[in-house]
């Protein structure tokens, strides 16, 4: 098969290996950007940009077209055909992105981390404004974002800042940090680092960090404040914009999503039509591999699917019907778009669909879904391997074998007061459906940070909400008791984690109904006849339930001890477990009957008789086919203005967590809620209502009663670790503080050269803001090129020409005594 046709900027991907790449358009056509202006962007230009790693063994291809907010429409339409046109080189399978100046998807934004963000400059190719002259010209740079800021030039102004942000005025002799008074902790940071590139590219310049309220000659220096009034007069500064007035950072607001939807898409003589499939929750059935379709998240995005077998037409103008899509719904333009392909979709995708099953082949089956956990739990389990190897943990939800020493508390009710009464030992293997618990389970520690405490507020479906409240409350108040070195979990009835069950070994019984409505007779069961559902596939993790005593409560995956004044029977499904079999005769021996064992097809009439006549149950197949492994997604949180907002880090590590911020961890099955030690005390407080909110405003419809743990700094447990790979305990202790950096800025400043007036405040620009030329045009001695610097003609090299000559960069370049400097340029013919 011929390789297709395709514009010969292209040509230059390497097949089968990892690349990045990012193409301008120019005159209708890609033209490479050369790598070190890569993470600036013109605000009049299209771009495209290229990213192919390596994962599980597979590349993972992502294409991005990039929309300036000035760009013309000719270069917006370029852009967008040269993205099909690259999607079609590369086999049709990338992820591709849509991507609107200060919209930019967490994805796209996650490539430019490591240059500390990305940077939109005024100008374009068509405007023939394409790199900034040799002087600097007095500027103005917003920094917006904390986890991976965006960097725009903005005219200078008190009317142009707001408090809530991060700004930096640059001046060429000075370059003077400026923090609104709300600006969070991160971002101070994030603007001083990138503040630090700009001077250490530059090779001199120096840094001042002026906080609201403080610009003064006190705090800054007089000759640093005269020259900051200059610029920025203070009799002006009235104008100052509060932070309400502008979007907030790298986040959306968490809205309940009833919006999501699916439309299946058609072409029909040429025109778009969009037929509603369904409605949150969407399933992955929902999906025909026959067809494209669109999910439409709002205001949070727009995806559109391409099955396998879909016609190539409907493939190629997959991303034109999307775009044509919000224009019908009337979207603003700036909502992100992408396009996936079946079986290639990314996370983040696959999380909008509360179930996320591949369709199985004819005869396949596939096994329970806890099956790999029992497995682990049963073949290799150690509590020490949990801190050894937290991925151990991770796998089966554990934090250790759950033999630790635990107490039971009840919420109970005397009077018009609720508190807590201790449970008997002998009947801690006894919970109620209509009652409220607080479990406090002593965990043996490794070190002076490691867990100690385990506190689970456990609530039955019947509970009364005050109930909740108080088992809320009483958490709260044991683990300040605790000096707040518990980990918090809160549980449902239903919806027990592994390490909840484990600390039962097997033996949890769950009766209906609040133990207050119990006799003192009754301690050993709620009456003479009564139901009870067993169920599990190891020790860990069976638990019996009391049900309905009614044939129609039988299922044939399980089994059911039914109990009948001095005897039992225990019918035991076809599809039953050995451990089910086993926990139920135990139940049976622990009541003090003699028990009869019924196999599924083999009942008597005595048997149909006590459970009240043959009735139809439930006699499929074992329907445990389980939701696709889904990724662990990693979302900083914020409520500091009001509404619920998340901003989601991806290909996160440990570096990404900061300690001023409250983060969510979503396991899927479980949720981790981590709580900096510097996080706002309204943010701690309100920990539990931001992940139960963050639940009832998933997209995908959510169980809200999935399991929650509060994390806290300093005291993650190995099933929280095992998500982040290597962790490092002295991460935050050992880290650099605010002020601390703040002085490390400052050291390097000289005695500041006045700069007396605005127009002749002229500087060098740093290395990456230099027009750049080849070495053949810079080693000539005369007619150099306008905006060469005669003086310093090495900055003018590109990044790769730089280091094939100096065999260094420009960063390590500059650090030279100045005579060695001289003596390399001379020897290189650039004197």
């Amino acid at each position: 098969m011929s390789e297709p046709a395709v514009d010969p900027a292209f040509k230059v991907i390497p097949k089968g290996a990892e690349c990045f790449l990012i193409w301008r358009i120019e005159n209708f056509s890609p033209v490479a950007v050369p790598k070190d202006k890569y993470g600036s962007f013109f605000d009049g230009d299209a771009y495209l940009v290229l990213s192919v790693k390596r994962q599980s063994g597979a590349f993972a291809m992502c294409v991005h077209y990039w929309i300036g907010e000035k760009a013309t429409q000719d270069e917006s339409g370029t852009v967008a055909i040269k993205a099909i046109e690259l999607d079609d080189y590369l086999g049709g399978t990338p992820v591709q992105y849509r991507e609107v100046q200060g919209y930019e998807s967490k994805v796209f934004l996650n490539h430019f981390k490591s240059k500390g963000g990305i940077k939109y400059m005024p100008g374009g190719a068509a405007s023939g404004f394409t790199h900034v002259e040799h002087t600097i010209k007095p500027r103005l740079l917003h920094v917006k974002g904390k986890n991976c800021p965006r960097i725009k030039e903005l005219s200078i102004g008190w009317e142009n800042m707001n408090d809530g942000d991060a700004f930096i005025l640059d001046v060429g002799t000075a370059l003077f940090v400026w923090n609104g008074k709300t600006c969070s902790r991160t971002e101070r940071i994030k603007a001083m680092e990138y503040t630090r590139r700009l001077r250490d590219d530059r090779g001199k310049g120096n840094i001042v960090v002026v906080e609201d309220g403080e610009e003064n000659a006190d705090e800054m220096g007089a000759d640093e404040f005269e020259l900051f009034e200059e610029y920025l007069p203070l009799s002006d500064k009235s104008s100052l914009q509060p932070a309400s007035s502008v979007p907030a950072d790298d986040a959306y607001e968490r809205k309940a999503a009833s919006q999501l939807k699916l439309w299946k898409c058609s072409d029909e003589g040429g025109q778009l039509k969009v037929t509603e499939v369904g409605e949150k929750p969407l399933k992955r059935d929902m999906l025909d591999t026959n067809d494209t379709f669109i999910v439409d998240n709002g205001d949070a995005g727009i995806w559109v699917w391409c099955g396998r077998k879909s016609n190539p037409k409907e493939k190629k103008e997959a991303m034109a019907n999307a775009t044509a899509f919000l224009t019908q719904r009337s979207y603003p333009n700036h909502v992100q778009v992408v396009k996936v392909h079946e079986n290639g979709e990314p996370t983040e995708f696959k999380a909008l669909f509360r179930v996320w099953e591949k369709p199985l082949l004819p005869g396949q089956v596939k096994p329970p879904s806890n099956t790999k956990i029992a497995a682990t739990i049963q073949t290799n389990f150690n509590a020490a391997t949990m801190h050894d190897n937290p991925s151990i943990a991770r796998e089966t939800g554990m934090v250790d074998d759950g033999t630790g020493k635990k107490v039971i508390h009840r919420v109970e009710r005397t009077g018009n007061t609720y508190e807590l009464k201790v449970v008997e030992k002998r009947y801690q293997d006894q919970l109620f459906g209509g009652d409220s618990y607080v479990i406090l389970l002593h965990i043996p520690g490794r070190g002076q940070r490691e867990l100690h405490h385990l506190l689970l507020a456990g609530n039955g479906k019947k509970s009364t909400q005050d109930e909740r409240g108080v088992a809320a409350k009483k958490t709260v108040e044991m683990d300040d008791a605790l000096n707040g070195a518990a980990k918090q979990v809160r549980v449902v009835q239903g919806k027990e984690p592994n390490h909840f069950m484990a600390m039962f070994g097997g033996k949890l019984i769950i009766y209906s109904g609040g133990k207050a409505g119990w006799g003192q007779a009754q301690d050993e069961g709620p009456g003479d006849t009564y139901l009870l559902h067993v169920r599990g596939v190891s020790q860990y993790n069976t638990k019996a339930e009391q049900v309905p005593l009614s044939a129609e409560s039988l299922n044939s995956n399980d089994v059911f001890v039914l109990f009948i004044k001095s005897s039992a029977f225990i019918w035991a499904g076809k599809g039953s477990t050995g451990d089910e079999r086993e926990m139920a005769k135990q139940l049976a021996q622990k009541a003090s009957r003699g028990y009869t064992l019924v196999s599924e097809g083999q009942e008597k009439d005595d048997f149909w008789d006590a459970i009240g006549g043959q009735k139809p149950y439930s006699s499929s197949p074992r329907l445990q086919v389980s939701n696709e492994a889904r990724p662990p997604r990693l979302f900083q949180c914020s409520n500091a203005s009001g509404a619920f907002t998340v901003n989601e880090i991806v290909e996160f590590s440990q570096e990404d967590i900061v300690t001023d911020d409250v983060f969510i961890l979503d396991a899927y099955d479980n949720i981790f809620l981590w709580i900096g030690e510097d996080a706002r005390p309204e943010e701690k407080t309100m920990a539990m209502d931001a992940a139960i909110e963050y639940l009832e405003t998933d997209p995908s419809g959510r169980d809200t009663d999935t399991p929650i743990f509060i994390v806290k700094q300093g005291y993650e447990p190995p099933d929280f670790v095992g998500y982040f790979g290597a962790w490092d305990r002295e991460l935050w202790s050992g880290g650099k503080s605010y002020e601390q950096l703040k002085k490390e800025l400052g050291e390097k400043n000289v005695n500041l050269e006045q700069v007396r007036s605005k127009s002749t405040a002229n500087g060098d620009l740093s290395f990456s803001d230099v027009g750049k030329f080849s070495l053949d045009v810079l080693q000539q001695k005369d007619d150099l090129p306008d905006g060469v610097d005669k003086d310093r003609k090495e900055k003018h090299l590109s990044d790769d020409d730089f280091e094939a000559l100096f065999k260094m960069s420009y960063a390590q370049f500059i650090q030279l005594p100045a005579w060695k400097q001289q003596r390399l340029k001379k020897e290189n013919n650039l004197w």
